[in-house]
């Protein structure tokens, strides 16, 4: 084991249970309360963000928002659609270091009910998808959202032509059996 991996297991379980507990029904909220950790992090971020330049770029790449327009449209009535969602937002983990796994990757789109109960997590696989450790990704996703009854569901590039077909014959018959059991 090198020496930074065993310091950071240190650190790590020094300030392990030191965070708040999410209640029923409410946000998780997250500190470090034994120590300066989190005000020196902050005080890094805080100088990291002075010495950058920052640009505002779009939500949804093309594809995306071809896949968004259509849930809307079919949606609506029923559901809420939700788009770029960090999964540490639908997941709940008691555990740090699970939290953590889980907290930076994104969802594409998730569908809520009325309730904002998360239902059915969407990954669009445009033309770029599959970068790097993309299978990896998609795979530890897939994993910890279906470890919290929460269905997983990828739409490729190609299926955008019948997209509509799609919605109606797949997504919609898995979310009206998803919001039964909740």
């Amino acid at each position: 084991m090198n020496i930074l991996k065993l310091l950071w297991e240190i650190i790590a379980s020094i300030f392990k249970g030191s965070h708040i507990e999410a209640k029923e029904n409410t946000r998780r909220e997250r500190s470090f309360t034994s120590s300066g950790f989190e005000r020196d992090h902050q005080d890094r971020q805080t100088q990291t963000i002075k010495r950058n330049s920052y640009t505002s770029q779009r939500l949804l790449n093309k594809g995306e928002e071809t896949l968004y327009w259509s849930l809307i449209k079919h949606l609506k009535r029923e559901y809420y659609v939700h788009s770029q969602v960090s999964l540490g937002e639908l997941l709940a983990c008691g555990d740090e270091s699970g939290y953590r796994a889980i907290n930076s990757k994104r969802a594409d789109f998730c569908i809520t009910n009325k309730r904002f109960n998360p239902l059915l997590v969407i990954e669009f696989h445009g033309k770029g998808h599959f970068q790097g450790n993309a299978k990896k990704r998609d795979h530890n996703k897939k994993l910890a959202l279906e470890k919290a009854n929460i269905i997983y569901h990828e739409v490729y590039d190609s299926e955008l032509i019948s997209i509509d077909q799609h919605i109606k014959n797949r997504i919609l018959p898995m979310l009206e059996t998803a919001n039964k059991c909740i």
